[in-house]
């Protein structure tokens, strides 16, 4: 006996399955709007209506058990795509396994000042060790300024902030060379001090490793993005007791040079820390949420993120839906009109999220902190601070 499923015939039935019960929905909200509107009064004609409630509660009923199907038969499906070849991801292209995270470092570098009126500035890097031996280098400049309030141990701010976000993936044996780059400004071997410079920045230290960085030619961004939002701030301290929170939106324009592709993020996040040293306690933890358009406006990805940080162990969650599948954009026509239907949301809900599994990723990883450094120094309102944190991966 043999075993297994042909996709696309199985596809194919989904989609009967699907469009039966769409059909369906549709002729019992037409009926019932005509039952409605029919001039009928008397008790014959509440009487039918009861039985049409009634029936309607049935019809609705095998509509959703019909799609309820089909969004099986496309489980169905797609998991044996999943076991014969690739599976398909955001809008039909193949998807290959993305290198895991196996570290993180993040750096920063950055001032704020003010007390009524606050300005800041900071340049971070976000520095990811992939498991294919490459860097994915992130780096974003930002600048803001806005108004404050300090009001005895709590204080509040609202700042305007613009930024500037490239991203670069080199080999990790690159990266002296690329941090090197980044600073050495129109430097050249017959140059002395830039020599000696070169010297004490690279980590080599060797003559060759200063001659080979001085020749090395950093890559193209491989995405550059600038962006324009809002970034609240609201903290407290009592003693060595300090809560906080963060909450900041921004619009941020990328383009994608490889793929000559521009897009138009649009992100909320919430992030909240505490510290209670007298249990042991600090942590954060962040949420946040990014639709991402195309140039014509059309909702193209939903992005979501957390990440928990607790006695140095780091947890993080991302996930993304492709909007642009049309499974995906049908499944939500599909929703919609269920729930002006009066269908129960919550079924409807489960059912939309079953039809855009197979068009989603999910990821999550738990990261230990593996060293870090922090200095900081502050005259009057003014503060500059420098910070460095690693973060290695156990399980993802």
């Amino acid at each position: 006996m043999q075993l297994g499923l042909d996709a696309e015939q199985t596809e194919t039935l989904a989609r009967t399955f699907d469009g039966a019960g769409a059909q369906l929905l549709g002729l019992h909200a037409s009926l019932s709007v005509n039952a409605q509107e029919a001039w009928w009064i008397g008790q014959d004609a509440n009487q039918f209506r009861s039985e049409w409630t009634r029936t309607g509660a049935v019809l609705t009923q095998v509509a959703q058990q019909l799609q309820t199907t089909s969004l099986l038969l496309r489980a169905q499906a797609d998991a044996q795509r999943q076991c014969s070849s690739a599976v398909t991801l955001f809008g039909g292209s193949p998807l290959t396994a993305s290198p895991q995270v196996r570290a993180v470092d993040l750096v920063s570098i950055g001032a704020v000042g003010g007390v009524s009126v606050v300005g800041a500035a900071e340049l971070r890097y976000r520095v990811e060790t992939l498991s294919n031996g490459e860097l994915r280098i992130g780096r974003i400049a930002s600048l803001g300024g806005g108004v404050g309030a300090v009001l005895g141990p709590a204080s509040a701010s609202a700042l305007l902030m613009a930024k500037v976000t490239e991203t670069w993936r080199i080999p990790s044996e690159d990266l002296d060379n690329f941090l090197l780059s980044q600073v050495r400004g129109q430097i050249d071997e017959t140059n002395v001090g830039s020599l000696v410079a070169a010297s004490l920045l690279s980590l080599s230290g060797t003559g060759n490793g200063v001659v080979e960085a001085l020749r090395y030619e950093a890559p193209d961004p491989e995405e550059i993005g600038v962006g324009l939002g809002v970034n609240e701030n609201a903290r407290i301290k009592a003693g060595a007791i300090g809560l906080g929170v963060a909450v900041n939106g921004f619009a941020e324009l990328s383009y994608r040079p490889d793929s000559d592709e521009t897009v138009l993020s649009v992100t909320d996040r919430v992030a909240l820390a505490a510290a209670v040293p007298l249990l042991g306690l600090a942590g954060a933890a962040e949420v946040g949420c990014a639709v991402v358009l195309n140039t014509r406006g059309d909702a193209i990805r939903l992005e979501l993120s957390g990440s928990q940080n607790l006695d140095g162990s780091l947890a993080v969650v991302n996930a993304a839906v492709d909007l642009a599948a049309p499974e995906v954009q049908a499944a939500g026509s599909r929703f919609l009109t269920e729930v002006r239907n009066g269908v129960e949301p919550e079924a409807a809900l489960n059912r939309l999220l079953v039809a855009a599994m197979p068009y989603s990723i999910l990821q999550r990883s738990l990261f230990e902190s593996a060293g870090s450094f922090e200095r900081s120094l502050g005259v009057g309102p003014v503060g500059v601070g420098v910070d460095w944190e690693r973060y290695e991966v156990v399980d993802g």
